[in-house]
């Protein structure tokens, strides 16, 4: 009967840990795992806009963009355009969303 008295508390704290812990613990774990390949998504979209806006900003600073802009001909501003397609081959709106 003391043998008894002993299991039944016993099995009922087993019961409790696999039954209701265990699924919190599990949803915990699968919580910060998330956020942090949520965080660190989000670092790399900055970074990938950072990066495109330094390179726009160097490429609209280039001596061909700053003549083009001056003279204002459609034949200039198309050279620039297909230079500027040429500079970011990775950003077109085609490889675009494979980048994202």
């Amino acid at each position: 009967m003391a043998l008894l008295v002993l299991l039944v508390p016993v099995a009922l704290g087993f019961t409790y840990l696999i039954s209701v812990r265990e699924p919190a613990v599990e949803y915990t774990v699968i919580e910060r795992v998330s956020q942090s390949y949520a965080t660190h998504q989000a670092a790399n979209i900055q970074q990938l806009f950072a990066h495109l806006g330094e390179r726009l900003r160097g490429a609209a600073l280039s001596p061909l963009a700053l003549s083009a802009v001056a003279k204002a001909s459609n034949a200039d501003v198309e050279l620039i355009e297909q230079t500027m397609l040429d500079y970011f081959p990775d950003y077109t709106p085609a490889n675009l969303d494979a980048t994202l």
